[in-house]
């Protein structure tokens, strides 16, 4: 017999700062019980809206999202590094924005 009193669905809001439609959505699905927690793109162009929307709901839960690549032509979003380039050894390449997926498919 099923259990209905525990939680049978874990779901997550992702990439919330990255659209404001999706910022919407993530406080809207969280407000009807939807989900409970969602993962923020720090480099992302609505990062500040998503941040104030969630201020809003101190019951949201939120996580950092890691931003390696960009699969977006747009918007496009720059490195939290206040230079303009900088290398990253690991991948040898200079960037001055977050570089698209495809960088990653070679070997993947």
């Amino acid at each position: 017999m099923l259990d209905r009193k525990g939680i049978h669905l874990i779901t997550r809001g992702d990439d919330m700062g990255a659209f404001q439609a999706g910022n919407q959505a993530i406080i809207n699905a969280y407000k009807h019980g939807i989900l409970r927690n969602a993962s923020i793109m720090m480099p992302a162009p609505y990062l500040h809206e998503a941040i104030e929307l969630a201020k809003g709901e101190p019951g949201l839960c939120l996580g950092l999202h890691i931003t390696l690549t960009s699969e977006w032509d747009v918007p496009r979003w720059g490195p939290l590094s206040p230079q303009k380039r900088f290398h990253l050894c690991w991948i040898g390449m200079a960037v001055s924005y977050v570089q698209p997926m495809k960088f990653l498919s070679a070997g993947w």
